[in-house]
């Protein structure tokens, strides 16, 4: 199998997967709103019994580990695609090694979400998931969030770029045999 489809196929694998992460981010911190301001028969009467602040923060809190949980898998799984990623791009025959420093370049990105960014923001988010007002830990942890949501944008962009690259700048196919010795045929005959 050629290694450029090879390399095509994971990096789609792994900017799909960058994007459906988001998308569960995004929807996983409307989940908690939502069953709050709509709840079902039973659940509306669990809401009324215990409370609704207390019931807003549970859920809340579900809803950040169960965050949490899919975006460590996501980390490692990321990983190793970009490993995988590498390696081939390493081996491919045909590929620059623009190709090759722009993986490594998303490598580098996740390598540091993933054992730099991500720990921090879940420390702080743990330390001030109950803590009422804004404090010093709030705001390290928006900007390191921030932070986070600059890596991914950036490696998007990198993986967009490395797609391009895979699909538009191709090399030349090399020529069969045959047709090297048919045109070495045709040169001798014009010149005799």
């Amino acid at each position: 199998m050629h290694l450029r489809r090879v390399a095509a196929f994971l990096l789609g694998a792994w900017i799909v997967g960058c994007l459906f992460m988001a998308f569960i981010d995004l929807r996983s911190s409307q989940s908690a709103e939502t069953i709050l301001t709509r709840p079902p028969g039973e659940i509306a009467k669990l809401i009324k019994a215990a409370g609704y602040e207390p019931v807003a923060q549970l859920l809340a809190h579900h809803q950040a580990e169960l965050t949490n949980q899919y975006m460590w898998a996501w980390g490692v799984t990321q990983l190793l695609i970009g490993a995988s990623l590498i390696v081939v791009l390493v081996y491919a025959t045909h590929i620059s090694r623009l190709g090759i420093g722009l993986g490594g370049a998303m490598m580098i990105l996740a390598v540091f979400g993933y054992f730099v960014l991500a720990p921090e923001i879940t420390f702080l988010r743990r330390g001030i998931e109950f803590a009422q007002g804004w404090s010093a830990d709030r705001a390290r942890y928006l900007a390191l969030r921030g932070a986070f949501l600059m890596v991914e944008a950036v490696k998007l962009a990198l993986g967009c770029v490395l797609a391009g690259y895979l699909f538009l700048f191709k090399t030349p196919r090399l020529r069969r045999r045959t047709d090297v010795e048919a045109e070495e045929a045709a040169g001798e005959a014009r010149l005799s």
